[in-house]
């Protein structure tokens, strides 16, 4: 966004959106990458999103997607991210 006047400056879209996975419930920054978190993605098993905002333009797309691993149901996977 763009702090002075809120507007939207770019979006982050996900390989696989789904229902319910709560995209974004945690966010981390980390120089040029973003590591975003979806714990109700894969059936509720979780997932981490990692996207570039180098050269942002109007859309990013992720780079890749992480799932969890053991698998095990709401573990909590994607609630939190840390850098």
């Amino acid at each position: 966004f763009d702090a002075p006047t809120g507007r939207e400056k770019a979006r982050m879209i996900a390989s696989s959106p789904s229902a319910g996975a709560s995209l974004g419930s945690a966010v981390a920054l980390a120089e040029d990458l973003v590591v975003v978190g979806a714990p109700g993605d894969d059936s509720g098993l979780g997932s981490l999103h990692l996207y570039s905002i180098q050269g942002l333009a109007e859309r990013s797309d992720e780079l890749t997607r992480m799932l969890a691993s053991p698998r095990v149901l709401d573990s909590g996977f994607g609630f939190a991210v840390d850098t």
